[in-house]
Formats: C-alpha cells, structure tokens, sequence
C-alpha cells in the first residue's frame, strides 16, 4: 500500500485504510475517502501543496497533510 501521495496522476487507486486521528479520519470519510472507493489524483501542488482528486464523480482538494493519511492500491 502506498499513500495518496505517493500515486501518479491520473492512475486509479482503491481506497485501503485511513490513518490519522480520530477527527481526521471521519473529515476523510465524511468527504468520500471511504476504505473500497476508487479515486485518482487529479493534480498536485508543488511545495507539498493541495492534491486535487477525483471521488465519486466529484473534483476534492485534500491537503497533503490528509492525503498521506489516505492509503490505497492499484485498482
């Protein structure tokens, strides 16, 4: 498993595990990071800025904070 950030872009990943606290994971859930999601990323900040991904048919921001608490694996 790696972390969201760790993905290219526009490579789709399933959703694995959420780590992070207890506030920050359910932020991750109640956004649609649920573990057996499929998303890719859509683009990335530099200077470990935001990560645009795509969840759901929706367009997310995700601080880079949140997105390395977010691991996944190839679809």
């Amino acid at each position: 498993m790696k972390s969201l950030i760790n993905i290219k872009k526009n490579y789709l990943v399933k959703i694995e595990k959420i780590m992070g606290s207890p506030v920050q994971q359910e932020r991750l859930q109640d956004l649609g990071f649920i573990p057996g999601t499929l998303t890719s990323l859509i683009a990335k900040l530099p200077f470990n800025g935001a990560l645009a991904c795509k969840i759901h048919g929706t367009k997310l921001a995700v601080r880079h904070e949140d997105a390395e608490c977010i691991l996944v694996s190839a679809a």
